[in-house]
């Protein structure tokens, strides 16, 4: 049993946030005593929100301590609560909050929430700390819901009326507070899942028989799956067999037969090669015996002699190094003095220049100066002008500038006078017309504030809109509302009202006790009821399947008959099926067959194909890798046979070259030995004249001979050209190779593959038309099978009814044999009947009362407007002389408007006389300015000519003075002197440089003389080496055709044709297998994806299916049997508590009420509608007063509804709080007189009597009434009584007392 032990309030409302307040609770009574405002139903506010977590109503930021009271910006507040839980167990609930003053708005938020229970140490230990966990935990640990506890126990003051609420709030407390939304959700629960389980049961059964077909396919394809898998473990095993051996094998033997026939076309290759580079050096090597003189000397000999030729070349060339450098030197000196010359004649030129300005510009000055003394009347000076004569003359020019300045400045000062004098006299005149002018403007002001008064007097008594006419309507309205009020209590007669309103009264009480003598007749009847309800449940599943038989009967018969072209007859109709099935199963089958073999022989040529197009894929890459090999060595554009043909002939024609060039040589070199022998001309053996022409004939053929390329050079050249004409021989092979692949081999292998297309185009068109037969035949089966189920579903549906129609004949013959003819149902429904007629009734009576309080509230409307009209009237008649004093007001304004105006015209006639003579002095000094500004500009003129003539002849000076700083003249005396210097020194290394070209042509000569003799050396060198060369290359012919002879190039080219017919029929094999291993794998994949997509589990599947079938139909027979009991016990529980909480109301209202008006007072419960389906309950408090009923909300004083209030809580505690003896009362005594106060006082001191043995009863009573607790109290029910007051800060606090 749960009791509250101790609170602590800190924060809380009035109750200080940095002190905790406590309060302990007694059983069986706790009194709680304080003047109004001193905080008392603060505690009941505290202990509901420690206990639901909810705070009281309209006070979201209100509940926590004011911050700005606190002169804080944050207040904590906090409530704990210690009690024992129904388990006699200590448990502690702390709730914290926090509200924190910002600038503009105020925000609250929960800080600490906590339960806990206390140890037998004292210790706490925390059980949670979420919200809703708390709020759910702690009415579960005090053994009452939240509705009890928030509407009963710990009812607010302001709630605390709400048993006569509105019906809705009325309906909604009730039925939180017996939990009916949860029950009736569950009733209706059990209802729903038993309707969905009854369609399941139907799904159910027809996925069974799916599901069985289902299993049958699944093993026919298991089967399948096994046959095929055998087939694909041999094609598997003979395609390893081929891939990994017999292929492997041919081909490792054809690769090796291709590497040996490849060297024998690369040695035949070398052969041609050596045996054109012995020809070319044979010719070669004739070429240079027809043109060179050979030499008898030793290698070492002509080497010896080479070396020494080229020593000497090297000391000749050295001498001419140095003399070229010489040369070079004084060809570099003599372009430096030819440069410094023109630098001198260049500074020559500007220094001439400089004495030239300077004679013209002493003649300019001596004219300036002249011409200054002339215009400014300056005497005493003549040209030529010395320095001296030119600083007087300046000094003279600055005299003559001061003096100006002076006049100037005299000038100025008494032009200022005068403009200053004619100034004081302007501005006088100018003050007398603003005085005229600012006169006005106050006038004008004044007129204009007149006129703003005047406007606003005007508007305010416009605003007053009032004529005599309303208050003439005013007097009339209130003459026709006087004369209506009086012919409406005339004709209204309350008491013919009254007399109507008890007589249908008295009948709607006949139709209630006719309710109650059905509802005796029903548990009469209710023996009958499960056998009755049977019947009509077994009715009501015979209608449903009619209806189901109905709806799946229609497709039905279309789907037969779009297949046997007649309507359907359930008699034979299902064999009919069967046989129509089997057979289009077993065409079925036979087109599938034909497929799967058309498919395999596709397969087949596919894989054939397959290997063909590698095959010609890597003979078109291999001639496409050589061609490109042959296609980089040829130049862009050309073919190979031209690029070979112009290598071969570039070849030759470079061999030719090489030899013309070699016999030129030898023939120079034997001239020039036999002109130096002879000196005479090698052809026609006639001498020269003069030595003259004998050297220009020798310089001749050394030039001839410089001409000829080097030996070396053209060595070089013709190497190159071998090189490339060689390398076009190696392609040559490599060329004809792809010439043979294209001709031979590529053009089969392509017909080949067009064969091959087109046989498999041919066989995809025969496989298409099979695969369209297939489906054809699979959409016929489908249907027949979905015909077979459907003709299941309306055979089972049919014996179904059949079944119900002997049960519905068992059950009628049941009930006939029991004598009744009134069903519970008939009888339940003619009670609703009458519900439904007393429901009018009291709906009549409801609109005759409403209409009473109409009228009563018309004649009440029509007096309010009467008292209207009255106060209208005067309203009227007051406004009507305050627009008489605003008039008059408007009148005396305007007066003076007048006058204001007279005023302003007096200031304009003076202001208008004074305007002639501002004008006059302000013409006077203009002309006084004008004056000033003449006399000053001729002054200025005359300064500014002065000193732009002294600027003239201060720069004239300055010229003249630079001119004689450069000293000019001496400068290009010396510039003239330097320049014939440096002209002698050109002569000179001029002389030097002719010496040296003599000496460097000498050397020139005798170098070409040695360069011939090495020449000759060089060709005899040459040709041994060639000579060496030829015999090396016999000995490499002879061997390479030794090794060609041992080799039979006809027997490989024959074995490799024989593998290579081998090699290709075991892929052709290869390819065969792989197209039926691919085909048997496809359908493979697709049984066992069908057994996965289709089948998957299908055995576990169909006896789940069985089991659940089963499982479902016993659900459904439980649900019924839940569903009745949970209705039953549903309507007996609310029955019996409603007639236990209106006992002790009753008992109550007798010993506490002092009236004689009121006999006692119940809760009414109205069901809604009598049906079982969705019960619900209306509640009403009624009141009892001659054996009539009386709604008691609207018809009872304040103290009636406070004690009403009361004694319902007081009930619904006595009944719903079992575990759970708290119960608070907040004021009970307000509104009660002296004599319901001690009543009431009495009846609780009854109630603890009864219950004080209780150790869980506490009765907390919170009063401002003293007497009301000093009776309570002096029953020794306690010892204590809570004295709350506020401290002098204002803080509520709580004391013990002692009862006196």
């Amino acid at each position: 049993m749960s009791v509250i032990e101790k609170l602590l309030i800190r924060g809380i409302r009035s109750f200080d946030p940095d002190a905790e307040a406590a309060i302990y609770f007694y059983t069986p009574l706790t009194l709680i005593v304080g003047h109004n405002g001193a905080g008392k139903t603060t505690i009941i506010e505290s202990l509901k929100f420690a206990t639901i977590g909810d705070m009281p109503p309209n006070s979201q930021k209100s509940f926590v301590h004011d911050p700005r009271v606190a002169n804080t910006s944050q207040v904590k507040a906090q409530v704990k609560l210690q009690f024992c839980n129904v388990n006699g167990k200590r448990l502690v609930i702390t709730r914290s909050l926090c509200l924190t003053q910002k600038k503009a708005v105020m925000t609250q938020k929960t800080l600490e929430s906590l339960l806990a229970h206390v140890t037998d140490d004292n210790k706490l230990v925390s059980i949670t700390s979420k919200c809703a966990e708390l709020d759910a935990a702690i009415p579960e640990q005090l053994g009452v819901s939240k509705a009890i506890l928030d509407n009963v126990i710990f009812c607010h003051q302001e709630e605390s009326y709400w048993p006569l609420a509105e019906p809705s709030i009325l309906k909604k407390k009730f039925d939180e507070i017996f939990a009916s939304t949860r029950y009736t959700k569950a009733l209706e629960s059990i209802k729903s899942l038993r309707k969905d389980q009854t369609a399941q049961i139907k799904v159910d059964y027809n996925e069974l028989e799916h599901l069985k077909l289902n299993r049958e396919r699944a093993d026919s394809l298991s089967k399948d799956r096994e046959e095929m898998e055998e087939r694909i473990a041999k094609a598997l095993a003979r395609k390893s067999e081929l891939e990994s051996g017999e292929i492997e094998v041919v081909s490792s033997q054809l690769r090796n037969l291709e590497r040996e026939q490849q060297k024998l076309q690369n040695l035949y290759s070398q052969i041609q090669q050596h045996e054109m580079k012995r020809n070319m050096l044979a010719a070669s090597i004739e070429e240079m015996k027809a043109v060179m003189e050979i030499f008898e000397d030793s290698d070492e000999d002509l080497k010896t002699m080479l070396k020494q030729y080229q020593a000497s070349v090297q000391r000749e060339s050295a001498n001419l190094y140095q003399l070229e450098e010489a040369v070079m030197e004084a060809t570099r000196h003599i372009s430096e003095k030819e440069s410094e010359i023109g630098r001198l004649l260049t500074s020559k030129g500007q220094m001439q220049a400089e004495v030239d300005a300077h004679t013209r510009r002493i003649s300019q000055g001596h004219q300036l100066f002249t011409t200054i003394a002339s215009s400014l009347n300056i005497h005493g000076f003549s040209a030529p002008f010395g320095d001296a004569d030119i600083a007087q003359f300046l000094r003279k020019l600055n005299d003559n500038l001061e003096t100006q300045i002076q006049l100037l400045e005299v000038a100025k000062v008494e032009a200022q006078a005068e403009q200053s004098s004619v100034r004081t006299r302007l501005q006088k005149v100018q003050n007398g017309i603003t005085s005229q002018q600012e006169t006005k403007k106050m006038l004008k002001r004044q007129m204009d504030a007149q006129r703003q008064k005047i406007a606003s007097t005007t508007t305010n008594m416009h605003s007053l809109a009032v004529s005599q006419n309303e208050i003439a309507d005013a007097n009339a309205r209130i003459t026709d509302e006087e004369s209506w009020i009086s012919t409406y209590k005339k004709n209204f007669r309350p008491a013919e009202a009254d007399a109507k309103i008890r007589s249908l009264s008295e009948e709607m009480h006949v139709q209630e006790a006719k309710v109650v003598r059905l509802t005796a007749e029903i548990g009469v009847l209710s023996s009958q009821g499960e056998t009755q309800a049977r019947l009509n449940l077994k009715l009501q599943d015979k209608k449903k399947k009619e209806d189901g038989l109905k709806a799946i009967m229609t497709p039905f018969k279309h789907a037969f008959k779009n297949v046997f072209n007649r309507d359907p007859s359930l008699a034979n109709c299902g064999n009919e099926i069967t046989v129509e099935l089997r057979n289009k199963e077993k065409s079925s089958t036979l087109a599938k067959e034909k497929f799967d073999n058309q498919s395999k022989h596709i397969s087949s040529l596919e894989g054939k194909l397959v290997m063909t197009k590698n095959r010609l894929q890597a003979l078109s890459k291999d001639v496409e890798v050589r061609s490109k090999q042959i296609s980089e060595a040829c130049p862009p554009g050309v073919d190979f046979l031209m690029a070979y043909e112009e290598a071969e002939t570039e070849y030759d024609e470079e061999l030719g070259s090489e030899k013309t060039i070699t016999s030129a040589n030898v023939m120079i070199q034997k001239y020039m030995r036999l002109f130096n022998k002879d000196k005479c001309c090698p052809l026609c053996a006639r001498g020269f004249d003069t030595d003259s022409d004998a050297q220009k004939f020798l310089k001749r053929l050394q030039d001839t001979l410089s001409k000829i390329p080097n030996k070396d050079e053209q060595a070089a050249a013709l190497a190159e050209k071998s090189a490339r004409f060689k390398k076009f021989q190696g392609l040559k092979t490599l060329y004809n190779e792809i010439q043979r692949l294209r001709d031979a081999e590529l053009p089969p292998l392509k017909q080949s593959i067009r064969e091959l297309e087109k046989e498999i185009e041919e066989g995809r068109g025969l496989f298409e038309d099979l695969e369209e037969e297939v489906s054809a035949m699979n959409a016929e089966v489908h249907n027949l099978q979905e015909l077979r189920m459907k003709y299941d579903e309306v055979s089972k549906c049919s014996n179904d009814i059949k079944a119900l129609d002997g049960e519905i004949d068992n059950l009628q013959t049941e009930l006939s044999i029991s004598g009744s003819l009134r069903t519970s149902a008939e009888a339940q429904e003619e009670q609703k009947e009458a519900q439904l007629k007393g429901l009018n009734l009291r709906r009549e009576v409801d609109r005759l009362k409403t209409e009473f309080e109409t009228r009563q509230r018309e004649l009440q409307n029509h007096e309010n407007l009467l008292q209207q009209a009255k106060s209208h009237l005067t309203n009227k008649t007051l406004i009507w002389q305050r627009r008489e004093e605003l008039e008059s007001s408007i009148s005396e304004m305007k007066s003076e408007m007048e006058k204001f105006s007279k005023d302003m015209e007096v200031a304009d006639s003076v202001a208008n006389e004074l305007i002639p003579s501002v004008r006059a002095l302000e013409e006077e000094l203009e002309s006084a300015s004008a004056k000033s500004s003449k006399i000053t500009s001729a002054h200025e003129k005359s300064i500014q000519e002065h000193r732009n003539h002294i600027a003239n002849v201060e720069s004239f000076q300055a010229e003249v003075k630079r001119f004689k700083e450069t000293n000019t003249p001496a400068r290009l005396d010396r510039c003239l002197n330097e320049v014939q210097g440096l002209r002698a020194e050109i002569n000179h290394l001029q002389t030097a440089k002719d010496d040296a070209t003599n000496k460097i042509s000498a050397i020139q000569k005798s170098t070409s003389e040695v360069t011939v003799l090495q020449r000759g050396i060089n060709d005899n060198l040459k040709y041994r080496e060639q000579m060496h060369a030829m015999a090396e290359v016999d000995q490499d012919i002879a061997r390479l055709k030794t090794e060609a002879a041992q080799k039979d190039i006809g027997s490989v080219q024959t074995q490799r044709r024989r593998l290579t017919e081998k090699y290709e029929g075991l892929c052709e094999e290869l390819a065969g297998l792989s197209g039926e291993l691919k085909q048997m794998q496809e359908q493979s994949i697709r049984i066992n994806k069908d057994l996965h997509t289709n089948f998957g589990n299908i055995v576990e599947k169909h006896s789940m299916q069985v089991v659940k079938l089963k499982t479902e139909t016993l659900a459904i027979q439980d649900l019924e049997k839940y569903s009745k009991a949970l209705e039953n016990a549903i309507m007996k529980y609310h029955s019996m508590k409603m007639d236990e909480i209106n006992k002790i109301i009753r008992e109550l209202w007798v010993n506490t009420y002092k009236g004689n008006d009121i006999e006692t007072i119940e809760i009414r419960s109205d069901n809604e509608n009598s049906t079982a389906k969705n019960r619900s309950y209306n509640y009403r408090v009624v009141m009892i007063k001659e054996q009539t009923e009386l709604d008691m909300r609207g018809r009872c004083s304040a103290g009636q509804k406070v004690l009403a209030c009361l004694i319902i809580r007081l009930a619904l505690a006595e009944t719903f709080c079992l575990n759970c003896g708290i119960l608070a009362l907040d004021e009970p005594t307000t509104n009660l007189d002296r004599d319901n106060s001690e009543a009431l006082a009495e009846s609780l001191s009854n109630i603890i009597k009864l219950r004080r043995a209780q150790k869980n009863f506490q009765l907390i009573i919170i009063t401002h009434d003293e007497d009301f607790m000093n009776q309570i109290g002096h029953h020794d029910y306690a010892d204590y009584y809570w004295r709350v007051s506020k401290d002098a800060m204002q803080h509520s606090i709580i004391e013990r007392q002692t009862i006196v």
